[in-house]
Parts: structure tokens; sequence; C-alpha cells
């Protein structure tokens, strides 16, 4: 045990060196380590509250309120009351933030880039299961709930619904008229050709933490209802979710996968271009479920 707590150590002073976690502007830009995290969280969870943010990250709540405050004094994060719970002020990022977010985003794709591109493909593919040896280990040592993913049972459509109509509204001001969008699709989805389609939901101790489905439409599926729920972003499960709905494409014999979603949905946008998607199709901007905003037509060939 002894060697085994030295070799953990070791690695992770070798990492953290490596990648420069240590020094007061992390990637050479204007941030810590600890505020970019923060930018991160903003980023993928517009309207989260103070309270959420420290409890994701397991960080001191006064640490993150003064984060925060440094944040607005350079107008990069904004406050607003939150509608449904007046008691309660939601962070969303500004303009300005949103330009620092991608700054900081370029940055850290070049520097894995950096280390990366020189292994070569067939290193790349074994430094990646390492990793996700590293995860899965860890992760399963951790006291949180095992993370199961499993086909929908009873009660599980309205799940989507609620869930859908509730973060919508809460994180980009969708009105009521999303939730009978949602409602119609789901009713659509059980008319689909059910030995084809499939939905999923993500739980850990009989909570559920987000969704996703795969609905047979000739040769190709299209994916929906792709939600996680606040607490759980940034953990991976979204990716766990996404390849776990591609692998069931696959092994359907689909031809493509496809998707529409929308312009307002940075996060959502930069995971499917991740996995391979490409944005084939861009409505004009128009008013949509309360908000100006443009669909866009994403594919994946299979």
């Amino acid at each position: 045990m002894d060697s085994d707590i030295a070799r953990f150590r070791r690695f992770n002073r070798f990492y953290t060196r490596l990648l420069g976690l240590l020094g007061k502007e992390f990637l050479g830009g204007p941030f810590t380590l600890t505020e970019a995290r923060l930018l991160f969280e903003l980023d993928g969870s517009p309207g989260v509250t103070a309270a959420e943010l420290g409890a994701r990250l397991a960080m001191d709540p006064g640490q993150v309120s003064r984060i925060l405050a440094g944040f607005m004094r350079r107008e990069l994060v904004r406050k607003a009351t939150l509608r449904e719970d007046r008691r309660s002020a939601g962070l969303w990022l500004t303009a300005a933030g949103s330009v620092a977010m991608r700054a900081l985003e370029a940055r850290s794709e070049a520097q894995a880039a950096g280390l990366l591109v020189p292994l070569g493909a067939p290193a790349r593919r074994e430094l990646s299961r390492a990793m996700e040896t590293i995860e899965e280990a860890l992760g399963a040592a951790g006291s949180q709930p095992a993370t199961v993913i499993g086909e929908n049972g009873p009660g599980d459509l309205g799940y989507v619904l609620a869930s859908h109509g509730r973060l919508y509204h809460q994180e980009y001001g969708f009105d009521a008229d999303f939730e009978r969008y949602v409602c119609a699709g789901l009713a659509r989805y059980l008319e689909a050709d059910q030995a084809r389609s499939r939905l999923w939901i993500a739980s850990a101790g009989g909570a559920p933490l987000g969704s996703i489905a795969m609905v047979a439409s000739g040769e190709a599926a299209q994916l929906r209802w792709f939600l996680v729920e606040p607490g759980q972003r940034g953990r991976g499960l979204g990716r766990s979710l996404l390849d776990h709905a591609l692998a069931f494409a696959r092994a359907k014999g689909f031809a493509r996968v496809f998707l529409w979603t929308l312009d307002i949905l940075p996060a959502a946008r930069r995971l499917y271009q991740s996995a391979g998607f490409r944005c084939l199709e861009t409505r004009p901007r128009a008013m949509l479920f309360g908000r100006e905003m443009a669909e866009e037509r994403w594919e994946l060939a299979l």
C-alpha cells in the first residue's frame, strides 16, 4: 500500500507540473485554475446559483463568493433573481464572459493538442484507455451511488416532460409552448418503431439525473431529449449518455443519426462536435418558445 500511495502522489505531482496547474495564471491567461473552472461551470449551467457552484465543486462558499464578486466587477458575470424562486439569484456569463470562456477553451485545446498530437494515434488510444481506467476506478471508490443508464420504465416519460419544462424555463426562459412541443414529441415516440427506438434515463440511488433517446426515422435515427441535471454536468454523464445512445444506433444498423438543437446551447453543441456530428443546416433566427434563436440540424454518419 505504501508504494501505491507513493506512486499515486508522484503521478499527481507530474500531472500538475505538466499542465501548469499551480501557476498564478492558468494557461497563460488572466485566470487562476479555480477561476477557470468556475467559468466552465457557469458556461455549461446558465442560471446556476452560487450555492450550487460551491456544492458541485466542493468549494468553500466564501471563496466562491469572492471569485464571483471579482467576475462581476470585471463584467464577466451577471446575476438575476430566478423566476421560480425569488429568494435565489442565478448567474449567467455576460457577452464579455463568453468571449473570455471561448479564449480559455481555445488555449486549453491548443495545450491538449500540443501534448497529444506528437504521440501518434496508437499511443493516444492507449493513453485514452488509461485515463478511462483511472476515472472509472476512482469514481467507483467515491461515496456517491453508482450511476445507472437504463431503459425507461413507469413514470420516466413524465420525468422527461417535467425536467425539460422545468430546466429550459429556468435556464433559458422558455415558455409553456416548449412543454407542449416536448409532450407532442413523446406521443409520437410511443407510436414509433419500438424495436428500433429507445429512451434511457440516467439515475443514481433511484433519483433521475438525465435522459436521452433514439427515435427511428427510416434509415436514420433522431437523437432526442438529451438532458443532464445541472448538478451532474461536467462529470462525464452527458458523454456517457451520448455514447450509450450511439452504440444502440450502430447496433440497430442505422446509416446516420441526426438531431435538432439551438444556437443558444453552446455546451451541447461542443459535445456533439466532439462526437463527430457536423452542423448541416442553420435556419434563420426566429421567435421560438418565447425567445429569439436559430435551429440547427446536426448529423453523424455511422
